[in-house]
């Protein structure tokens, strides 16, 4: 109301002003010669003008100073002579003047110039206070005299409301304003802004508004937040209006209206849903309007049901012919959203007709509703489907649609329907007015909506878009092939002049051999239809969603051109020129327009992973396609809508829930809109897994096993050997963990939690200081994939895992980073997915390693296996981002998936950093990476207006840059400087530049365009990171395959053998090649070939079945090449390296596909080495004796001798050579059970027993003389417990010692001097450290165990008595000496060296233990120790000496683990509580079984589900550290309170079966100095209430409820409380 009263206020004083100026124009022009003449005579006034306005109103309100700053301040006088005069006057009132009470006043007019004497009276005013009502009319009167300002050139435009440039249905509570502001008439900084409503269209030329906000002291213009909801109606029409004021005071015109409506609201007619026959999927429905004339906005209303199956659209909206939308976005739970449209141009005076197809799989249902507005204010609902569905007709759209056929073009995840149209049976006309035909019924009524919250959708709408194909062929065979250019998403459109025909279409994303359409996807979506053609002409259209290029069509009885056809594109509306990218690198061009075209074409309201396989939003999948979106429009409501969407509906992979965080906090920065942190926020926490973060570690560990699982990557053949099994502590998901938190610190902030925004990034710190500490090696400047759960660094270095630390900032420093990028550099490809590299590439921009990033994207190799956008475009032919870099990688890939198109998002976002630095772009950054790349140019729509960029690099060094900043917005812009001096100029001015950014010089721009020239220093690079490797082809069944590389399978492992293969090196920058030879059937080895050259038999009938492939000259000594093939029958073989047979010779195994690998000298062979080669003979052969069956069949070259998985020792061997060229001998020896290691022999001598049942534990086998010279001996076993342990090589101990292990099996092999080993060579030989026994309750003395294994049992409630511990031949001087709590006696004395310590025939539990060691291996080792404990399991690990168990709680020791740790590597896992010695202990006396043991901290005491009382309870401090007591209260039943008592006293009854229905609790002394006490209760028909502390009630009274049980425990203060504290207590 305020508002209102000033704007009148602001209008009449204009009248005013303008009245008075009028009167008294000429006032110094008459009369002002005389009044000079004569200063000191009076001049006698004998009249005055007469005031043409005597009587002024005002609303009720307004100030006595208001008033007088409106009224005239001169009047007209004249005296005698006719001279006329100009007098200042001011106005005083009669009587009191009160403002809050309607009434007339008078004011008289008085003068204070002396120059006048007045022969008449001076002029009086009345003053109307009046009822505001009267006010406006009085002004509604006078607004055709004034001419408002509006649409002027320095106006602001681009309304939008709720981001949505049509607001249409929109809620009317919150509303998010934004506006563009003019760069013209001085307006690019906003101070103030005012928002008006009107009603209708008129009204906002007269100035007549419902609503308006006065003038808003906020510069902000980007989603402003108002909520007019008590001026608005439901299901209304609005217009509205802004206008600013700018930092000077100069007010702009008011923008132009913008039409919206409100959501339907609580104006529903009905709800009812329609729809046809109750089993029809599809139908079609009309209705027959009048439209009434004087309409200024017709507004329709519809939803449907149930898209869910089908994950699509459900209703296809036509009015009179024309389609005006898709719809709904399938429910949200029971949330189920309406469309709103304009319809006003699609209606025609007269009849008209709405009509719709509808198509869902089950819970159908139809719901429209049409409003027309009417310009004198008025409104009508024309139809409501639901109440008025006697006037809508429906037909039965199955027969039409669907036919006889069931099928699905869907997969497994969804169905839906093939369009098998039957043109004979569609209604010709049913658009039309005035159509008539059989078939056509009342629709039948349903009542499914109400399941349903309705809601309005705020999202941009979706139809299909006519596309025209780039060609039509006709074929050999008579089909046609469609080929639209490009992939499209939804259906086609056939308009032929033909004979009765049923015709056959394929669809598909890319050709068949055969050159049709692949209609069976790859995805496993079968695209194929039939429709019946009728007689004559007709155009049909399908109404399903799929996603292809072509078009195959069969059996059309006529001839067919591009006018015949028409493609449909399902997609949102996209403005193709408010973004561009240009630069002088001609890939970044087109990888450029294929991201801007698959966003373009990917976005139907709802971001899924692709329209083909899966329909299905995903978080890692909205991120990219959000933050791609950004590049093209500057609200991406899609991007919004999708991340509220998953707020309720997540998905499995961990990292995710992260990812939605982060799409939430980038579309607040875009936007400004923070209506979803506001609304979301208490969802978006739960989405961090904070609850995994282990404080002693630092670190976020993994999931449960019934939480998503980590996915890092995807597909998972693209994780580069991510060691997922043992990283319980994972880099990948550590450092998400680290950008999600980041965020929602972030969040918390605009929201104003600043202690949760200090957690959140304390949380990120903590975990980015712990990530470099122990995950980061700095020797390589890469980051190992994780930790083990016992804090064990695991060893292996994954890009990802560097990548992804890059990208969310885990580096200390810029020379951290730089080593990381270096270390990704050294990689020379890509070696994440296609999804994986947008954080590869985030990282990389955001670590100022643009060029790294540019030669990523740019690579222009197009061979299949290079992971290249290049070869996606042009060797894949996709045109919309693919799943992966190739089908290899991912057999059920599609052709249609946005997360591939990263290169679009970074371009902007990282070439030119172009990125918001406030919400809304209230200020945003560019930060300039060229990459080597010449020139380029950006344009970017932002919520301020577009941002325009360019750069030209000089031959000098020196980079021109031009940048438009849009209005209102504040740019901070990076130019790069190499060699430079860096001086900067701006607009042609020397400026003293922003010298923050390491590298990088700045400045800050206004809005305007700005032309800057730096000194920088940065000249062009065109180089390319172009990788090193062999690339291989293979012929086959008549051809040959095409070449591949970097290690993908060439051939077919279900298809016929290879026939030949030619070789190559690309992209070799020293000296050598590449040969190699086939072995053929029939034919044996084939002379060498090199270097592409063919090496087999094509076309000879004969297969390969082994090769041989081998580098020359330099690249031999640099590189190291591995191959491994398919043989038939066996499967993959094992790798071979370096000119070694793959394959085999004499067994008939043709190979039916070959990998090829090249690694730099030194990095791990790709997979196993142990048997590449198979042959009738072997370099080395060997024998094993086994228990029970005795010497075993002799097997050679890297093959199984002995058994696993039955238990079978091996208790001797036989081992020899077949090298009869080269000298030397083969020596072997054993380490047999109770003989230890027994003497050496050589060349197929026996060593080990037979016959004495004395099992094999270890071997060692060397080579002498020229066979040591050229080979190198590997072996190794597998052992009793172990398994496979790792290869040993010339005499190294293979097996164990100490631990009475048997071997059971053996592998063997020779490999060349300088090859790599056949497999890991890490564990081949295990010696204990630390032994140690337990004796158990009734079992005694238990087996020795080592080095982490469990003494004792679990899930047994056996108590440990005794425990002996010793040293195994430790190879430095010193002891381990241990001592137990033991049940009554308590902290025993040391022992040491296997001596016992605690009891035996006594029953008397061991409590807690402590270990140390002592001497020289006290400074090399520390020791570990765990123990589980009844009721608690297992504790945290303690260390030398510390106290492991419990104390003061009578709980036994039931297992225990040892482990010796050396100095400096991380504990074997969590060392957190490793001692329980309770702070508080309390029991319960309870119904029926009296008093329970003893809890503490926490625990339960009493029962729940059981109906039993509390009867008692008693509770004491353990062991306090400060002085103080524990008091407690109880309510007991019929008592009331009882007094307080203290330390272990009793409180409540015994023996007299009254309850406990009540409880106070509090400290004293310096014990509640530093402590509170929290305790909760659980009581009857409540369960647990909330926790109360330090005296407060907890429990009921006056209610007869009993407590059942209770916990307590102490904080220190200022920590969190335990848990909810509300409703700690009840009472009526």
């Amino acid at each position: 109301m305020k508002q209102c009263k000033n704007f009148l206020i602001f209008i009449i004083v204009l009248m005013i002003i303008v009245c008075s100026n009028t009167a008294v124009s000429f006032a110094e022009e008459i009369g002002q010669e005389k009044a000079e003449q004569d200063t000191n005579a009076r001049i006698e006034i004998e009249n005055l003008q007469e005031l043409e306005k005597t009587v002024y109103e005002y609303p009720i309100g307004t100030t006595e100073e208001e008033i007088k700053v409106t009224l005239p301040e001169k009047v007209i006088g004249y005296d005698a002579d006719g001279g006329e005069y100009e007098i200042t006057v001011s106005w005083e009132i009669e009587g009191e003047y009160s403002p809050d009470v309607a009434g007339n006043f008078v004011y008289q007019a008085i003068t204070v110039d002396e120059r006048y004497s007045f022969l008449c009276d001076l002029p009086e005013l009345t003053i109307s206070i009046i009822e505001q009502k009267e006010t406006q009319q009085s002004i509604l009167d006078d607004a055709e005299q004034i001419q408002l300002r509006i649409g002027e050139e320095d106006a602001p435009s681009n309304l939008k409301i709720n981001l949505l440039s049509q607001p249409w249905g929109i809620t009317k509570e919150k509303m998010s304003f934004s506006w563009e502001n003019s760069l013209e008439g001085n307006m690019t900084k906003q101070s103030a802004y005012r928002i008006v409503i009107s009603s209708r269209m008129n009204q906002t030329e007269t100035g007549e508004y419902v609503y308006d906000s006065g003038w808003q002291e906020d510069d902000n213009n980007t989603s402003v937040l108002l909520d007019p909801s008590d001026s608005l109606q439901d299901n209304e029409l609005y217009y509205w209006q802004v206008q600013i004021r700018n930092t000077e005071g100069k007010e702009s015109s008011l923008s132009l209206p913008q039409a919206f409506s409100t959501a339907v609201g609580d104006a529903w007619s009905s709800k009812q849903g329609i729809w046809g026959s109750s089993e029809e999927r599809v139908v079609f429905l009309r209705r027959e309007i009048d439209i009434p004339e004087g309409v200024e906005k017709a507004v329709l209303s519809v939803t449907a049901l149930d898209g869910t199956k089908s994950r699509q659209y459900v209703y296809n909206m036509f009015v009179n012919g024309e389609e005006i939308g898709l719809g709904p976005v399938r429910p949200d739970g029971n949330k189920l959203d309406y469309d709103t449209y304009d319809i006003t141009e699609q209606l025609q005076p007269g009849k008209n007709v709405l009509g719709a197809i509808a198509y869902a799989e089950n819970n159908q249902a139809f719901l429209c509703q049409l409003t027309v507005y009417l310009s004198d204010g008025s409104k009508q609902i024309i139809t409501n489907s639901g109440q008025d569905r006697g006037n809508w007709r429906v037909m039965d759209g199955d027969p039409v649609f669907v036919g006889t056929s069931n099928s699905s073009i869907g997969t497994v995840y969804y169905s839906a329907i093939q369009d098998n149209l039957d043109m004979t049976k569609y209604p010709e006309g049913w658009l039309d007015t005035g159509f008539s035909q059989p078939g056509w019924v009342s629709p039948s009524a349903n009542d499914r909506f109400a399941s349903y919250t309705l809601r309005p959708s705020q999202n941009d709408h979706y139809r299909h878009y006519e596309v025209n194909p780039q060609s039509v062929e006709r074929q050999a065979d008579g089909s046609y092939l469609v080929d639209f250019g490009k992939e499209i998403i939804g259906t086609i459109k056939l308009s032929v002049n033909s004979s009765s025909k049923n015709i056959v279409l394929q669809y598909g994303e890319e050709l068949d051999d055969q050159g049709n359409a692949k209609y069976e996807m790859a995805t496993g979506n079968v695209y194929q239809e039939t429709w019946k053609l009728k007689s004559g002409q007709q155009t049909v259209a399908g109404i399903g969603m799929k996603a292809f290029r072509y078009v195959t069509i069969k059996n059309c009885p006529v001839s067919l051109s591009t006018g015949n056809i028409i493609g449909l594109t399902v997609r949102n509306a996209f403005d193709d020129e408010a973004s561009s990218f240009s630069s002088s690198n001609q890939i970044l061009n087109q990888v450029y327009e294929m991201s801007k075209y698959t966003s373009k074409m990917t976005t139907q309201g709802l971001y899924v992973d692709t329209q083909s396989r899966e329909r299905l939003p995903y978080e890692g999948d909205t991120l990219i396609a959000g933050m791609l979106s950004y590049g093209f429009s500057a609200t991406s409501t899609a991007f919004k809508y999708t991340s509220e969407y998953l707020l309720n509906n997540t998905t499995w992979p961990a990292e995710y829930s992260l990812y939605n965080i982060m799409a939430v906090y980038q579309n607040y920065l875009y936007t400004g809109d923070i209506r979803t942190l506001e609304e979301s926020y208490q969802l978006l926490k739960e989405k961090t897994w904070e609850e995994l973060y282990d404080s002693n570690q630092g670190l976020v560990g993994k999931a449960n096993s019934d939480s998503p699982r980590i996915m890092v990557d995807w597909p998972t053949s693209e994780t580069d050997g991510y060691n997922f099994a043992d990283s319980y502590y994972n880099t990948v998901f550590n450092a998400v963990c680290v950008g999600g938190y980041e965020d929602m610190a972030a969040i918390a902030g605009a929201l104003g939690h600043s202690d949760e925004q200090s957690y959140y990034q304390g949380l990120a710190d903590s975990i980015r200081a712990n990530m470099i500490e122990k995950l980061y090696d700095s020797n390589t400047g890469r980051f190992f994939d994780g930790m083990t759960h016992n804090g064990k660094v695991v060893q292996h270095n994954a890009q990802h895992a560097t990548a992804y630390a890059l990208a969310f900032g885990i580096y200390s420093d810029q020379t951290m980073a730089d080593a990381m990028a270096s270390s990704i550099e050294s990689d020379e490809a890509i070696e994440m997915s296609v999804y994986g590299s947008y954080f590869l590439l985030q990282g990389l921009y955001e670590s100022n390693h643009g060029t790294l990033a540019r030669k990523l994207m740019s690579n222009p190799e197009e061979i299949e296996g290079v992971k290249s956008w290049a070869y996606m475009m042009n060797g894949l032919g996709a045109t919309i981002s693919a799943e992966a870099w190739n089908y290899s990688t991912k057999l059920n890939m599609s052709l249609s998936h946005a997360w591939g198109a990263a290169p679009g998002s970074m371009l902007i976002r990282g070439m030119f950093g172009i990125q918001p630095t406030s919400p809304g772009f209230d200020s945003f950054e560019v930060k300039l990476q060229p990459g080597g790349v010449k020139t380029a140019s950006v344009k970017l729509p932002t919520m301020k207006g577009s941002v325009e960029a360019s750069y030209t690099i000089q031959d000098s060094g020196n980079i021109n840059c031009d940048i438009l900043v849009p209005s209102n917005s504040t740019a901070t812009i990076y130019i790069p400087v190499g060699t430079g001096n860096g001086t900067l100029l701006v607009d042609g001015t020397v400026q003293n530049p922003l010298v923050d950014r390491e590298g990088y010089v700045g400045c800050v721009l206004e809005p305007g365009k700005h032309a800057i020239e730096v000194q920088a220093g940065v000249y062009e690079d065109t180089s390319e990171l172009l990788k090193t490797d062999a690339v291989i082809d293979a012929y086959t069944s008549g051809r040959w395959n095409g070449e591949k590389t970097n290690g993908l399978t060439q051939g077919n492992i279900s298809g016929t053998t290879l026939e030949a293969i030619k070789v190559r090196i690309r992209n070799a920058d020293i000296e050598g090649g590449v040969k190699y030879q086939t072995y053929m059937q029939s034919y044996g080895w084939q002379d060498i070939s090199s270097d592409e050259a063919v090496n087999g038999l094509p076309d000879g009938g004969k297969r390969m079945e082994a090769v041989k492939i081998n580098l020359t000259e330099e690249l031999a000594e640099q590189y190291d090449i591995y191959y491994r093939v398919y043989a038939e029958g066996w499967g993959w073989l094992d790798w071979a390296q370096n000119g070694e047979a793959a394959g085999s010779s004499g067994y008939a195994k043709g190979i039916k596909a070959i990998e090829v690998e090249m690694l730099r000298k030194g990095e791990a062979a790709p997979g196993e080495r142990g048997k590449p080669y198979y042959s009738l003979e072997w370099t080395v052969g060997y024998s094993t004796h086994v228990q029970s069956y005795g010497w075993q069949a002799e097997v050679g070259d890297g093959d199984t001798s002995g058994t696993t998985g039955e238990a079978k020792r091996l208790e001797a061997i036989q081992i020899h050579v077949n090298m009869s060229d080269i000298s030397g001998n083969i020596m072997y020896s054993t380490h047999v059970q109770s003989y230890g290691w027994l003497d050496w022999v050589k060349n197929g001598q026996m060593s080990g027993t037979e016959g004495q049942a004395k099992r094999l534990e270890a071997i060692k086998i060397k080579l002498t003389g020229e066979l040591t010279e050229q080979y190198d001996i590997y072996y190794r076993v597998h052992a009793q417990s172990y398994g496979w342990l790792g290869w040993a090589k010339n005499g190294e101990e293979a097996g164990t010692e100490g631990m009475a292990k048997r071997l059971e099996a053996i592998q063997i092999r020779l490999v060349k001097k300088g090859d790599s080993a056949p497999g890991s060579t890490e564990g081949h030989f295990i010696e204990p450290l630390v032994t140690y026994q337990t004796h158990v309750q009734s079992y005694g003395w238990q087996s020795a165990v080592y080095d982490g294994g469990t003494s004792g049992t679990e899930g047994q409630a056996k108590r440990l008595e005794g425990i002996k511990v010793n040293l195994y031949d430790p190879k430095v001087s010193g002891n381990i000496q241990y001592r137990t709590h033991v049940q009554t006696y308590g902290w025993q004395n040391w022992a040491e060296n296997g001596q016992m310590s605690g009891t035996e025939g006594q029953a008397k539990r061991l409590e807690a233990i402590c270990i140390r060691l002592t001497g020289e291996i006290a400074e090399k080792y520390d020791v570990y120790y765990r123990v589980h404990a009844q009721t608690y399991g297992w504790l945290g690990w303690a260390k030398n000496g510390e106290e492991a168990g419990t104390e003061g709680l009578a709980k036994r020791l039931e297992a225990i683990q040892i482990v010796l740790v050396e100095k400096g590597d991380s504990a074997p896992g969590s060392t957190e509580n490793p001692f329980v010695k309770p702070q508080v202990t309390y029991q319960t006396h309870v119904q029926s079984y009296g008093w329970q043991g003893l809890v503490c901290d926490g625990e339960t005491s009493g029962t729940s589900s059981q109906a039993k009382r509390l009867e008692a309870i008693r509770i004491n401090l353990h062991d306090p550290e400060l002085s103080g007591n524990i008091e407690y209260a109880t309510h007991v039943q019929s008592y009331g309170w009882m007094n307080w008592v203290s330390d272990g006293a009793l409180s409540g009854t015994e023996g007299q079966a009254k309850r406990l229905e009540a409880i106070k609790i509090r400290l004293t002394g310096k014990m509640a100095e530093k402590y509170d006490v929290y305790y909760r209760v659980h009581a009857q028909s409540y369960g647990w209430l909330g926790w109360a502390k330090n005296g407060e009630e907890a429990g009921t009274e006056g209610m007869a409820k009993r407590l059942e049980a209770i916990q307590i425990v102490l904080v220190e203060k200022g920590n969190k409380d335990p848990g909810r504290t509300e409703g700690a207590f009840i009472k009526v």
